[in-house]
């Protein structure tokens, strides 16, 4: 996060920009966790089923 503000305060990047970033590393974020949990759960699963 304190990379982002430096980016802003050095005027390297618009907060647009940044924000931007930060919206598409939480979407990132949750796409992958629940891709995660998706497959422990199937795996879960296919150990119970044997």
């Amino acid at each position: 996060m304190l990379i982002g503000l430096t980016r802003v305060y050095l005027h390297v990047h618009y907060a647009t920009d940044v924000l931007a970033g930060f919206a598409g590393a939480l979407f990132w974020l949750i796409l992958v966790r629940t891709g995660l949990h998706l497959w422990w759960r199937e795996r879960e699963e296919l150990m119970k089923n044997g």
